[in-house]
């Protein structure tokens, strides 16, 4: 059993919880034949931060990407996620029988978290660092597992996930990536700048772990698609 001690809340005790952090919310359960994504956001686990797993699943020519769980805590150290980023990868399996794919920002604790999946808990679907100005596409990508948000990568992640949130169909009215969590939503609200886009950052006292884990997955996810918006099958 790979639950990690999670189990369903009945009606009293979920009225008992007095927040939504260290509780696994879905929207959406796992559909065989679909791929999904894990963008993991992670901080050191003493309230000044958060660390967060998005599952998204990956869009098709029929629907579009859509966030379906996510986890919060501002309490777990990046080691015990990793067993959070587990239970949730062998949730949301791909169609192959590999758990989901884990894209794990890995400039500070998040190597910690990589580490614990790799070597101890035996994960074995990583994301792996792609060098997007790379000549020859046979040396693309590297020998480097998970997500580095730097100066030159951030404004892409941010463009692209606006541009996925921001455009919508005509038809459904749906937007090319459907957000569902209210701490998503509630970081759009307090994300500003003054100047470009890759500028922006959380306000004060607010928060923005949740749309940089949501950006990293939503940016991989259009990596596997080779930057199409529907699959070329």
């Amino acid at each position: 059993d790979l639950g990690y001690g999670f189990h369903r809340l009945n009606g009293k005790e979920l009225e008992e919880q007095p927040h939504l952090f260290d509780l696994l919310q879905i929207w959406e359960k796992p559909r065989r034949g679909h791929r999904y994504i894990l963008g993991v956001d992670v901080s050191d686990g003493l309230g000044k931060d958060r660390s967060v797993v998005e599952v998204v699943r990956m869009g098709t020519i029929d629907e579009p990407e859509e966030e379906v769980a996510q986890f919060v805590s501002d309490t777990i150290i990046p080691k015990h996620l990793a067993y959070v980023v587990n239970a949730l990868g062998h949730l949301y399996t791909w169609p192959d029988g590999r758990e989901a794919m884990a894209a794990i920002e890995c400039n500070n604790h998040g190597l910690a978290t990589q580490d614990m999946l790799q070597l101890h808990l035996g994960y074995r679907h990583f994301y792996v660092w792609e060098v997007f100005d790379q000549a020859d596409p046979q040396k693309r990508f590297t020998t480097k597992l998970g997500w580095s948000t730097t100066p030159r990568t951030r404004p892409i992640l941010l463009t692209q996930l606006r541009d996925a949130i921001m455009s919508v169909d005509p038809l459904t009215g749906v937007s090319d990536l459907r957000v569902n969590s209210s701490f998503t939503i509630d970081e759009m609200r307090d994300f500003q700048t003054e100047g470009a886009l890759w500028e922006a950052e959380a306000a004060r006292g607010a928060f923005d772990d949740c749309l940089i884990a949501l950006g990293i997955a939503h940016i991989v996810a259009y990596r596997l698609m080779a930057g199409e918006r529907e699959p070329l099958e």
